[in-house]
């Protein structure tokens, strides 16, 4: 990770979305992995508690995937809830200024947005589609873990996230886990 990259990209201007939202974001590509639709199906539950649930996801779709969702969301009452933004190529810029970002993913293997997120502070809430996740979130007290494939979970993570922000220590959380950003940047 290039935490320098990282810093200038997300200290540009904020994306155009309403301030008095609960501006949720999630991303990734757009496929079965990555639970998107599980997300919708949480969002329905969400906007019932409170209609100010706003869901933006960031990410390609190059399989054809993103016309189901938006007719999942049509049919849950939620389409006018959810922007899909395509793919970004700063997608610093929404982690930062977002209330929640949400790693809604089935399974994993370094998830790689939630630990942008954690480094700039944001609430997270993430299933459990890998250990690391768990055990990462755990130690950091850096966010809520909810059942992968589990959209009532899910919610309700996101509705405890929403009355009880958690935000980190962005540079004790880079000293504490030195050794595994310096990895990161490595493989980069």
């Amino acid at each position: 990770m290039d935490f320098a990259k990282i810093d200038s990209l997300a200290a540009q201007n904020p994306p155009d979305w309403d301030p008095r939202d609960t501006n949720i974001v999630s991303a990734g590509r757009i496929t079965e992995q990555k639970g998107f639709d599980v997300l919708i199906d949480c969002l329905a539950h969400l906007v019932r508690a409170n209609s100010s649930y706003f869901l933006h996801i960031i990410g390609e779709d190059s399989l054809g995937e993103q016309a189901k969702l938006e007719l999942r969301a049509q049919e849950l009452g939620v389409r006018d809830r959810v922007k899909f933004w395509g793919f970004q190529r700063n997608p610093y810029v929404f982690f930062k200024n977002c209330d929640i970002f949400v790693l809604s993913s089935r399974w994993e293997g370094m998830p790689n947005a939630m630990l942008e997120n954690i480094y700039l502070e944001s609430t997270v809430v993430a299933t459990d589609c890998t250990e690391s996740v768990s055990r990462l979130l755990a130690r950091e007290n850096a966010g809520y873990v909810a059942r992968s494939g589990d959209a009532d979970d899910l919610a309700q993570k996101i509705l405890l996230a929403s009355g009880h922000r958690t935000k980190i220590d962005a540079k004790m959380f880079r000293k504490r886990n030195r050794e595994f950003f310096e990895a990161l940047q490595v493989r980069s």
